[in-house]
């Protein structure tokens, strides 16, 4: 399955909601590496949470993308999938 964002927050929209293997989250706390203190939502407003004490650690796994530059590094990368930590 796909992972893909649904849709935001419902009061704050720099706060995605993401499909992740069926379930949906809040995606917050982003390091640079991963979303670290992410929860689980009912719905794609994100209104309910699934459970209150719960957070998760949700990082992208990347597939580089495009052609390389003249330093040969890559200049795109697209993520393929979303381990949940």
């Amino acid at each position: 399955m796909r992972n893909k964002i649904v849709g935001v927050l419902w009061n704050n929209d720099e706060i995605s909601i993401a499909e992740v293997d069926g379930d949906l989250y809040a995606l917050y706390g982003w390091n640079g590496e991963a979303f670290t203190n992410c929860w689980k939502v009912k719905d794609v407003d994100g209104l309910d949470k699934v459970d209150e004490e719960t957070s998760y650690t949700i990082k992208p796994i990347y597939r580089q993308t495009g052609k390389e530059n003249s330093e040969g590094n890559r200049q795109r990368r697209t993520a393929i999938k979303t381990k949940i930590l």
